[in-house]
C-alpha cells in the first residue's frame, strides 16, 4: 500500500499533466445514473419483500385461529347420535352412488355398507351406567371411528367402480 502511495506522490505531475479521454464526463454521468437505478430498484424490491412479508403475517393470524378452531371443534366430544347420523349421511351418498353400478357391484358394495353400518342394538345402551363421561366418549369415539373410516373408505371405492 505505502508502495503504490510513494508511486502516485512521485509521479504526480504526469498524472497531471495527462488529458483524460473525451467524453469522460458524460461515461461518469451515465455510470453514475446506473447506479442510481440499481439503488432504486433494490429500494423496490425490499419495499415488496416488506408487502410481502406483512401479507404474510396477516395470512397466518387470520388462518391459526380458523385452523385451531376448527381442530377444536372437530376433536369436541360427540355422542353416539352424532357417529350415527355421520354413518346414516354417508350411507345415504352411497346409496345413491350404488344404483348407477351393476347388479353385482351394487350388491357387494350395499353388502358391505350394511355391515359397517348395521347395529341391532346401539353401542351407546349397552355401556353400564357406571363409566365416567370421559371413558364413555373415548369408548364411543373408539367404535365409530373405524366405522366412519370404512365408509369412507367404500365410498371411495364406489367411486372408482363408478368411474371404470
Amino acid at each position: 500500500m505505502d508502495e503504490l502511495k510513494n508511486f502516485t506522490e512521485n509521479f504526480r505531475d504526469d498524472f497531471e499533466k495527462e488529458s483524460l479521454p473525451e467524453n469522460h464526463k458524460e461515461r461518469f454521468i451515465l455510470k453514475l445514473k446506473r447506479e442510481q437505478k440499481r439503488d432504486v430498484v433494490s429500494h423496490k424490491t425490499i419495499q415488496f419483500m416488506f408487502y410481502f412479508a406483512a401479507a404474510s403475517i396477516a395470512l397466518i393470524l387470520i388462518l391459526t385461529p380458523t385452523l385451531y378452531l376448527s381442530k377444536v371443534y372437530k376433536n369436541r366430544a360427540l355422542d353416539s347420535s352424532d357417529y350415527v347420523g355421520v354413518l346414516e349421511k354417508r350411507s345415504q351418498t352411497i346409496t345413491t352412488m350404488a344404483e348407477s353400478l351393476t347388479p353385482q357391484e351394487k350388491a357387494i358394495v350395499l353388502s358391505t355398507l350394511d355391515q359397517l353400518t348395521f347395529e341391532a342394538v346401539s353401542f351407546e345402551s349397552q355401556l353400564p351406567e357406571c363409566i365416567k363421561d370421559g371413558e364413555r366418549e373415548i369408548l364411543i369415539k373408539s367404535y365409530y371411528t373405524p366405522r366412519i373410516e370404512g365408509v369412507d373408505k367404500l365410498e371411495k371405492y364406489t367411486c372408482q367402480l363408478i368411474n371404470n
